[in-house]
């Protein structure tokens, strides 16, 4: 029993180094096929015709283009695994470039083409100024610098000590932060709206709007004096309530500078007050130096 089990064993010891040749090629062959294949990609990913050749940047009036393309070239440098060029057509990093782009203050929005010639064009949109977001209604702009405002509300970026902007100030007793959306669109679509109608109306400019609470807004004049309203209330029926109030005798003579507020809050009810300091208020009737109407 013993000798024919050494017989097995010799037996399986030849075949196994009988099979040692063909483990050989068999690896030769599979070095090669990948020295081929990596030669290949090598040679196609660096065609001129599969290679982006040069980036060029559209759009964003206000944004530094040149530092755009500067950006994204530098991102399209180097190799991925030390073989594929990154600026290799069918791999660049798409989502790497659009991203560094998207981190730059002003933009918006970013989209990427690759054009005929093989250049790799980047479209921005840009955030527009609308408005500004300011500490308090003073706008101690070099201690508390404003932030620009977009149309929809969004605190994109720090402006620059601005006096005697066309730009509506805004405030909420909160400091401007980058990146948040301090007033609804709405709110800016409504309060915009009553700051031209106040214009073109009754002559009275307005430097500041204050949100106060979820729906109250104050208008700070230029010249002195505050318009306190609701958002309860439509843009159309406070404006005519303030129509009223300055057409009556009583209070025909109000312009900025002359008056402490008037509150057109209640609707039914509008408080004026003609001194040089603010009272507190009383809803259902004037205090001393208040009119109701």
């Amino acid at each position: 029993m013993m000798f024919g089990r050494k017989k097995r064993s010799r037996r399986n010891t030849r075949k196994y180094r009988g099979s040692l040749p063909t483990q050989f090629w068999v690896g030769m062959i599979l070095c090669v096929v990948s020295i081929l294949i990596l030669g290949t990609v090598w040679f196609v990913t660096r065609l001129e015709s599969l290679t982006i050749a040069d980036v060029r940047v559209f759009g964003g009036e206000t944004i530094d283009r040149e530092a755009v393309r500067k950006t994204v070239t530098a991102e399209l440098e180097g190799e991925y695994y030390r073989l594929v060029p990154r600026r290799f057509l069918w791999t660049y990093p798409e989502e790497a470039v659009r991203a560094k782009v998207s981190a730059w203050q002003r933009v918006s929005g970013v989209s990427l083409a690759i054009s005929e010639d093989d250049t790799l064009d980047v479209y921005l949109e840009e955030y527009l100024p609308y408005a500004l977001w300011c500490v308090d209604e003073l706008s101690v702009v070099l201690s508390h610098p404003c932030v620009f405002l977009d149309i929809s509300g969004r605190a994109f970026s720090v402006a620059p000590p601005l006096i005697g902007t066309a730009l509506l100030r805004y405030h909420n007793g909160k400091t401007p932060t980058l990146g948040e959306t301090p007033f609804l669109a709405e709110l800016l679509r409504d309060t915009d709206r009553f700051v031209s109608e106040l214009r073109a109306r009754f002559g009275f400019d307005v430097a500041v709007v204050e949100s106060v609470g979820q729906d109250e807004v104050s208008y700070y004049l230029r010249g002195g004096g505050i318009l306190k309203t609701t958002l309860r209330r439509s843009v159309e029926d406070t404006l005519d309530d303030l129509t009223v109030i300055l057409a009556s005798k009583q209070f025909e003579h109000i312009r900025p500078g002359n008056f402490a507020y008037v509150d057109l809050r209640f609707g039914d009810k509008v408080f004026v007050n003609e001194q040089g300091g603010l009272e507190d208020e009383q809803l259902n009737a004037a205090s001393e130096g208040e009119a109701a109407f």
